[in-house]
C-alpha cells in the first residue's frame, strides 16, 4: 500500500526539517552523508509497519493500538491538519542556530523526493536526537587506539520513524507518538462537540444533549464521540437491540424515553463503547450472561 505512494528505490533529494516546542518550523542543512541515515530510517519504517499481520485499516480515534496492527488514516482528516501540513508546505525557512535551539525540538522531519518527484515525510518525537546533549565532554572516539573528547555537541537519530506521511495518506508506526505530533489531545474535545448533533440526528432514540458538558475533562469520551459519527450505519441502529445491550452492560435509563432515552451521567461513556461495538455479551455457558468490553477490536471478514 505505502510503495503505491513513493518509490523508495529512486529518492533524489532529502531535507531535515525540526519543529520548535513554538510551532515554528525550520530546515537544518545536512551534509550528503547523513542521507544515507535518513534513507535507512526510512527502509526500517516502512519494513515494520509491512511486517505486522492482518489488512490494513484506517485509523480510528476510539481504539488502543499496540504497535501491532497495520493502521492508515486520510491525509484529508482534518484532526491530522498538523500532519498534512509537513506535506503540503513547500518552504521553510533555515535554522541558523541550531545548536541554540536544540532543547527548544518537538519533533524532527525528513522529507524526501522520488524520481516522479512524488513527497514522502517522516515525523519521529525528537526525545532521543536530544539525548547525548547532557553527555557533551564526556563522549569520546577512538583515533589510532587512543581515545579523544568529542568536543562539538553530538545528536543521535533514531532507528525509525513514528510515521510517514504521503500525499494521500499517513501510516502509523508509532501511534502514541504520532498522535502527540499530530496534536489530537488539543484538538478532540471540540471535534466531539461537533459530531454530537451529527450522531443525535441519525440515533433519535437517544438523548445525547448532556454528552457536550465538561467534554475537555474525557479525552477518551471525546475519542469515542468522533469515531461513532463516522460510523456509516448509524440511522440502522436498533433500539430494542441497543437498549437491551446496554443494560446487561449496567447503563441505566433515568426516563422512559420522552421523547428519547438519557442514561445517567456516570453511564454516558458505557453507553458509547456499546454504540462503537465495545462491549458485547458471551453467553457461551448455561450460567449466566457475561459482559465484556474490548479497548481494541478488529472486525473479522471470515
Amino acid at each position: 500500500m505505502i510503495e503505491k505512494e513513493f518509490d523508495f528505490s529512486s529518492i533524489k533529494s532529502y531535507q531535515l526539517g525540526v519543529s520548535l516546542y513554538s510551532g515554528e518550523k525550520y530546515l537544518v542543512p545536512v551534509d550528503n552523508s547523513v542521507n544515507s541515515a535518513f534513507a535507512d530510517m526510512l527502509a526500517r519504517t516502512t519494513g515494520a509497519i509491512n511486517a505486522r499481520s492482518g489488512d490494513w485499516e484506517e485509523f480510528s480515534l476510539s481504539q488502543d493500538y499496540g504497535n501491532t496492527e497495520r493502521v492508515y488514516a486520510l491525509r484529508s482528516e482534518a484532526i491530522f491538519k498538523e500532519l498534512s501540513d509537513l506535506h503540503q508546505v513547500q518552504v521553510y525557512p533555515d535554522m541558523a542556530n541550531f545548536t541554540e535551539n536544540a532543547t527548544s525540538i518537538d519533533f524532527y522531519f525528513v522529507v524526501f523526493h522520488d524520481g516522479k518527484d512524488r513527497k514522502i515525510v517522516g515525523a519521529r518525537k525528537a526525545t532521543q536526537l536530544k539525548s547525548t546533549l547532557g553527555a557533551r565532554n564526556r563522549l569520546v572516539q577512538i583515533i589510532d587506539n587512543t581515545m579523544f573528547i568529542i568536543e562539538n555537541p553530538v545528536f543521535r537519530f533514531d532507528k525509525e520513524f513514528d510515521g510517514i506521511i504521503c500525499d494521500g495518506n499517513i501510516y502509523f508506526n508509532n501511534f502514541l507518538n504520532m498522535e502527540y505530533i499530530a496534536k489530537i489531545t488539543n484538538k478532540v474535545a471540540k471535534a466531539a462537540e461537533q459530531k454530537i448533533p451529527i450522531i443525535a440526528d441519525q440515533i433519535k432514540f437517544l438523548d445525547f444533549s448532556g454528552f457536550v458538558d465538561k467534554i475537555e475533562d474525557h479525552p477518551r469520551t471525546a475519542r469515542l464521540l468522533v469515531a461513532i459519527s463516522k460510523r456509516p450505519n448509524l440511522d440502522k441502529y436498533d433500539q430494542a437491540e441497543i437498549v437491551a445491550q446496554a443494560e446487561a452492560q449496567g447503563v441505566g435509563f433515568v426516563n422512559k424515553g420522552e421523547p428519547c432515552l438519557r442514561c445517567r451521567v456516570a453511564d454516558k461513556h458505557k453507553l458509547l463503547e456499546v454504540l462503537d461495538d465495545r462491549r458485547w455479551i458471551s453467553r457461551n455457558t448455561t450460567d449466566e450472561a457475561v459482559p465484556y468490553r474490548a479497548s481494541s477490536r478488529q472486525r473479522s471478514k471470515s
